[in-house]
């Protein structure tokens, strides 16, 4: 797929139906002997992430770590520091532990931010559709009361399990609504910057990305 040139960081796009099953099975391949760390909160857990360590238990070596669920939130920033620090309390080195970020757009950014500041990778496992960040390498997060952006490195994978992510919460599918239209207004800002000379459009990532979002936004104004 010509849009993976444009993911230095990530080895793996995947989506299908029952995917969390054969997570056991796909760590073996991008993280061979690390031990895996779910993270989410008290939402995600119920939707997947208890299912996930029910999974990883019964498949054996190596045993997943304890997770870690965090509450919701007042700083982005401590919550990371704090997955940091869990990370090295998972194994006896952090470079030997996968973490799992099992949610959606917070817990998918402070994940990636804490597993930046110990220096390993992690894997990202989707909740729900409505997030369009998944795998990208910027984690915007609450520090001192100001939002900021803070570049870190992509997931290893991303693994979506279809099923898990229809059944989010309907509010939470809708919320996807503004990234969907901002789809579109990005698209334009990007052919605007390609015709002043800045910034070159590539064919095969704005055909991947603009040609799905007409069909799905005529889909949400029936």
């Amino acid at each position: 797929m010509r849009v993976m040139r444009h993911l230095p960081d990530t080895r793996l796009l995947a989506s299908r139906h029952r995917l969390i099953e054969s997570v056991p099975v796909l760590l073996k391949r991008l993280a061979p002997g690390k031990t895996p760390f779910v993270v989410c909160d008290e939402h995600t857990w119920d939707a997947a992430g208890s299912r996930l360590q029910e999974i990883l238990a019964a498949a054996g070596a190596p045993r997943p770590a304890q997770p870690l669920k965090l509450t919701s939130p007042e700083d982005d920033y401590k919550f990371a520091e704090k997955v940091a620090v869990s990370i090295s309390a998972a194994g006896t080195n952090p470079e030997d532990v996968i973490p799992l970020a099992v949610g959606s757009g917070t817990i998918t950014d402070v994940v990636r931010l804490g597993s930046f500041l110990a220096g390993i990778r992690f894997i990202s496992i989707p909740t729900a559709p409505s997030m369009d960040g998944y795998a990208s390498a910027g984690s915007p997060v609450m520090k001192d009361g100001f939002k900021k952006t803070i570049q870190c490195r992509g997931p290893l994978a991303v693994l979506t399990d279809l099923d898990i992510a229809a059944g989010a919460p309907r509010h939470l599918a809708a919320a996807g609504t503004g990234d969907l239209l901002g789809k579109i207004t990005a698209g334009a800002d990007w052919l605007t910057a390609h015709r002043l000379g800045l910034e070159p459009v590539d064919r095969g990532v704005f055909t991947f990305v603009q040609k799905p979002v007409r069909g799905l936004i005529k889909y949400l104004l029936r």
